[in-house]
């Protein structure tokens, strides 16, 4: 990541504390978490949120505070909780956002006023970035990063190409992938979407303990 927007994180990504993983229903909240725990062995996922409920292990359950050491993963959460995402977090500029939340759109101070700035890019991207992990070495890996949450899709959209190289190659430091998404064309991506399945939601039938947010 670009050290000026990496000045901006806060730190507790960092941290040799062991946090709880709260894992959604998609492939960018699963990458977001594989890649965390390729740093982080002892963060484990402890939570499932399906965007009605969410479901706790036994041992999560059972905490006490645990706010305090969740991690919520490609979840706009707003409260004061650590979390991963990608969403726009605030309607005006001068709004509150979560000071816990590590967000490219928070990080360039995007609003809802200036929606067509957004970052239309995935959480798995930003935490590859945050952490500094290399890029595959293949081509083929370079497109399904790409993939996951459609994040080409802005190279090829002239309401958004701009922005697209903006948070790539300015904000998250990684150019190869904008030149990658030059080589191609945006029916390559589409193929290789259908291909592995990258925008097919988590389906679980398990039933663990409810746990209200409150």
């Amino acid at each position: 990541m670009n050290v000026e927007y990496l000045s901006k994180v806060p730190e507790w990504y960092k941290s040799n504390e062991k946090f709880d993983l709260v894992l959604s229903d998609d492939i960018d909240s699963l990458t977001t978490v594989a890649v965390v725990q390729s740093v982080h062995p002892n963060w484990n996922v402890e939570y499932f949120y399906d965007f009605d409920n969410i479901y706790a292990s036994p041992d999560a359950y059972f905490k006490e505070n645990k706010s305090r050491t969740r991690v919520w993963c490609d979840v706009a959460f707003c409260r004061n909780e650590m979390a991963f995402d990608n969403h726009i977090s605030r309607k005006d500029i001068d709004d509150h956002v979560n000071p816990r939340c590590i967000n490219p759109n928070i990080l360039a101070s995007v609003s809802n006023y200036g929606y067509t700035n957004k970052y239309a890019g995935s959480t798995a991207l930003l935490v590859w970035s945050l952490y500094n992990i290399p890029l595959p070495k293949t081509e083929e890996g370079k497109m399904m990063l790409l993939c996951i949450d459609s994040t080409f899709k802005g190279f090829y959209s002239s309401t958004f190409k701009e922005r697209n190289r903006f948070f790539l190659c300015d904000v998250l430091d990684l150019p190869e992938l904008y030149e990658v998404e030059k080589r191609h064309n945006i029916k390559e991506f589409y193929q290789l979407m259908d291909k592995y399945g990258l925008s097919q939601k988590i389906d679980t039938t398990a039933r663990q303990n409810r746990l209200n947010q409150s």
